[in-house]
């Protein structure tokens, strides 16, 4: 989680907004609040896994699924989460749609099941997966996936992003200050941060990419 009031302060020291206290702020909250939700969405788009989430997500009847309504794309389905949504079960492998319909053309009709051994997805349609066996109802898996986080509302929310995302954000809002139409804007100010939301971006993902276990060289 990042505080609002955190990101604001930071912008404003970056913009040399100093002056908030006495009602002569060059940006008024309000519009560095509309930035930071604006930046929820910049960065979901460019760096899904950084709004991601694990939960378990009730079934419906049948082969077909959906992300909850937050979801906007399928990260992994790891394990079955048995009737009550909270026991560990078997784990789940994702396959090739083509797999499946080569061992059966009528997966889709099988006989339903509370226990999934399988999924599969396509990333044209991110918020849809399909599971084998077909889903009986109270079937429960435990799923990962990018969810677009709640907006905010005041100084006092808190942006559900990580840490680690902070540099990034106050170079957007930062961006979003200096390319607005009004005395202080400056295009050469706005491209400069823009660019270094993007920096801070590529960089946050070549760093975890370097230190994933699923990299050769870095499992034990």
């Amino acid at each position: 989680m990042i505080l609002v009031q955190d990101i604001i302060d930071r912008v404003t020291d970056l913009l040399l907004d100093k002056d908030r206290a006495e009602d002569a702020a060059r940006w008024d909250n309000s519009e560095l609040l509309r930035w930071v939700n604006d930046c929820r969405m910049a960065i979901l788009t460019r760096r899904p896994q950084a709004c991601s989430k694990v939960e378990t997500l009730a079934l419906v009847a049948g082969s077909r699924q959906s992300l909850p309504d937050s979801g906007v794309e399928l990260i992994d389905i790891v394990r079955n989460m048995g009737a009550d949504g909270q026991t560990p079960g078997r784990s789940i492998r994702r396959t090739d749609r083509q797999n499946i319909d080569d061992m059966d053309l009528y997966w889709h009709k099988g006989t339903p099941s509370a226990v999934i051994s399988q999924f599969t997805y396509d990333d044209r349609i991110p918020k849809t997966f399909y599971v084998s066996p077909p889903a009986k109802v109270g079937a429960n898996v435990e799923l990962i996936y990018a969810s677009i986080p709640a907006a905010v509302t005041a100084i006092t929310d808190s942006l559900d992003m990580g840490l680690e995302y902070m540099e990034p954000v106050v170079n957007y809002i930062a961006y979003r200050a200096k390319s607005k139409d009004s005395q202080y804007a400056n295009a050469g100010e706005a491209a400069a941060f823009y660019g270094a939301f993007a920096d801070a971006l590529g960089a946050n993902q070549a760093a975890q990419t370097a230190i994933s276990p699923n990299q050769p060289g870095n499992s034990v």
